[in-house]
């Protein structure tokens, strides 16, 4: 498992680039979900949304998406 991608910003991007990697059949997991409602009362670092690649084989495909994505 590999982090592909974090945010503490942009929220309903980051869950559309997870529905775009899951429609190219890439299993990624969400952390730190509940942890995102307490930026500013909780350390700021901790708050961010972190988009995992489940498969470390998927990563380097996975990276290729979401560097279009972003462009």
């Amino acid at each position: 498992m590999e982090l592909l991608y974090s945010s503490i910003v942009n929220v309903g991007n980051f869950y559309v680039l997870k529905g775009v990697l899951e429609n190219h059949g890439i299993e990624v997991t969400v952390r730190n979900e509940d942890m995102h409602s307490l930026a500013g009362k909780a350390p700021f670092s901790e708050c961010f949304l972190e988009l995992w690649v489940n498969r470390d084989e998927d990563y380097k495909r996975a990276k290729e998406i979401l560097e279009e994505y972003l462009k």
